[in-house]
């Protein structure tokens, strides 16, 4: 590099700092073929159309299992198309956005094979998610079809057209495949992803995208049909797509992992065992917990969403995947085979590009050092929806291969000189906590909407990698937590909220977050103190676990800065402290110190609070699979 910059120099001596070349062609030439990853895939017909086919390849073969339901490839295929002419019938067109917002089931699966035959594509949102931002995504999108299940309420969701998937009654009628209505350039789906202006955006997606992921993956992973895999991640954000569709491409028996078991990490192990689950993800933080288990039937443990802290040998191959939604799930993906000071993110997957580039000049930096990671390829998503601004400053035209997009993804890597990158982080205000992405310019914007809020600032203690809200009102009472909640799902709600005179800010104009981390917590309601032996020894484990002095014992635990990967630690430390068993599901149901201390005391030393796991159908179908493969 120094010989590069010297020859610059002698070329032209009034050059400009920014314009000196660091690469020479010949080390040009070598950073691009580390940056790209070309493959030949058949992606020439949309991704419908290849699943139907595997469908009639292996039509007895079990395609999805959820609890005691199964169902098979062929079953799968009859019924979508059914909904599928249910949907045509109402007026569903080639091109609309159709919204799904189901619990997890078989039938969710249906839906979105059968949204898909009609040419449409889907918008899946998590059931659990604030009545208004359901309403603006549904009104952003101009979706006017709403797929859900019967146990869901939706008398405050506006949209004309409401279908019960989980009703027998709509799957009637003709079930042979229909004319193919859609192609490989055709959006497949749309996902809702955190946006720095107060509201959500979103990001739409190719049928071509989804089946260069879909072919890598199964080609990568050697996914065969005797693979049991599981569907892990909450059906609104865009892993949920990666655990389906190559699944279904390859006939690989899909198990939905229940929500009662999904937070307890030896709960899904013994799931895990039980139904034979071979391939599985896991978001960051729940896959570190979960290398501490001994686990006899995976193979392959996919991670992604944050990063990656922990390595600790397994049975199993263990890969450190990484990728934007904007990018179709996985931009990148690194097998994890020994420990790391920073474990990497990998190189590109099939037909992607990532390129380490200077921020402003957009020019191709050398290994080891850092710059802001761009994604290029068939993964790059078509742009977000009903916003061209936003997309034409993300998405621009390859300065390295004027045929393609780049995708502008605001983190900041650097190549090693194995040929692998490394993630270092962000360049704005985007925050990834357990695996959600999140914008704090989106939370800060919902608080400065509340009426009686003069300014406010939202910042992450990256210490404990939770959100703090900083407030300006004349109002000392004030329940931001619950006005919150009404706008933003509980994911992005702050842990703390602290009420100060005035944003502190630098001579130069800009906020000073030194000052301003050193405001106390201001606390909305009175401390209430222990008044047992068990509520004083659970308050000092709740202090230790949440790194915070001011709780009382009528405190929630999500309120004072628990989230679901600290109720695993609480369960663990509960367990060792009282030596009982208490789990997950015990903590959601005794959220404070006094109600969780009157729980534990109620139960005998050696009880232990469990919930029996019996053996379902779905096991014994898996199994069942299994050795018809082999007999044949």
């Amino acid at each position: 590099y120094f010989i590069s910059i010297t020859n610059s120099i002698s070329a032209n001596p009034n050059i400009f700092l920014k314009d000196i070349k660091l690469i020479s062609d010949n080390n040009l030439k070598e950073l691009i073929n580390l940056s790209e990853n070309p493959k030949k895939y058949n992606n020439s017909s949309a991704l419908i159309k290849q699943i139907e086919e595997a469908f009639e390849d292996s039509p007895d073969k079990i395609a999805v299992i959820h609890n005691s339901n199964f169902i098979t490839n062929k079953m799968l295929n009859e019924r979508s198309n059914q909904l599928s002419r249910l949907l045509l019938g109402k007026g569903v067109a080639s091109g609309d956005i159709v919204t799904l917002m189901p619990r997890k089931s078989v039938e969710m699966i249906i839906a979105i094979i059968g949204i898909l035959k009609t040419g449409a594509c889907y918008l899946p949102i998590d059931p659990n998610s604030p009545d208004e931002r359901i309403n603006y995504i549904l009104k952003d999108s101009n979706s006017s079809f709403l797929l859900s299940s019967s146990d869901i309420r939706l008398d405050k969701i506006n949209i004309p057209n409401k279908i019960i998937i989980d009703d027998l009654e709509i799957y009637k009628g003709d079930s042979f495949n229909l004319a193919n209505h859609s192609n490989s350039n055709d959006p497949a789906y749309v996902i809702y992803t955190s946006g720095t202006t107060g509201v959500p955006k979103g990001v739409i997606v190719n049928h071509k995208s989804l089946t260069n992921l879909c072919q890598w993956h199964n080609d990568f992973f050697e996914v065969s049909k005797n693979d049991n895999v599981a569907q892990y991640a909450g059906f609104g954000f865009d892993a949920a797509v990666w655990e389906i569709f190559p699944y279904l491409l390859n006939s690989s028996p899909i198990h939905i992992v229940s929500d009662h078991i999904r937070l307890d990490v030896n709960k899904l192990n013994k799931y895990f065992e039980k139904t034979c689950i071979s391939i599985a993800f896991l978001p960051t933080q729940l896959c570190e917990n979960f290398l501490n288990v001994k686990n006899k039937s995976l193979r392959v443990l996919l991670t992604g969403g944050d990063k990656l802290n922990i390595y600790k040998k397994n049975n199993f191959d263990l890969y450190n995947n990484y990728g934007p939604t904007e990018n179709c799930v996985v931009s990148s993906c690194y097998l994890v085979d020994e420990s790391h000071n920073n474990i990497p993110i990998g190189k590109p997957i099939s037909n992607n590009s990532t390129y380490i580039l200077e921020h402003k000049s957009l020019d191709l930096l050398p290994v080891g050092m850092p710059g802001e990671l761009c994604v290029s390829g068939e993964g790059v998503a078509r742009g977000y929806l009903n916003n061209v601004e936003l997309t034409m400053d993300k998405f621009i035209n390859n300065p390295l291969n004027e045929d393609e997009r780049l995708y502008r993804t605001g983190d900041y890597a650097r190549w090693l000189t194995d040929g692998n990158m490394e993630f270092l982080g962000r360049k704005d205000r985007q925050v990834k906590i357990n695996g959600y992405r999140i914008e704090l310019g989106e939370i800060e914007n919902v608080i400065k909407e509340i009426r009686e809020i003069k300014n406010a600032i939202v910042v992450l203690n990256r210490k404990q990698m939770e959100i703090i809200a900083y407030f300006v009102s004349d109002k000392e009472k004030l329940d931001i937590d619950y006005l919150l909640r009404q706008k933003l799902p509980s994911y992005m709600i702050p842990h703390s909220f602290i009420r100060i005179v005035s944003i502190p800010y630098k001579l130069n104009g800009k906020i000073d977050y030194e000052k301003l981390l050193l405001n106390k917590n201001s606390r909305i309601k009175p401390q209430e103190k222990p008044n047992s032996k068990t509520e004083k020894e659970m308050l000092e484990i709740w202090k230790r676990l949440l790194g915070r002095e001011d709780i009382g014992v009528n405190d929630k635990f999500f309120e004072v800065g628990g989230d679901s990967i600290k109720t695993i630690s609480l369960s663990t430390q509960i367990k060792e402290h009282f030596d009982i068993t208490c789990d997950v599901s015990s903590i959601f149901q005794y959220p404070t110190i006094a109600a969780l201390s009157n729980f534990i005391n109620k139960l005998d030393k050696n009880d232990e609070v469990v919930e029996t796991v019996v053996e379902d159908n779905a096991s014994r179908l898996s199994r069942l699979n299994q050795r018809r493969k082999r007999s044949h």
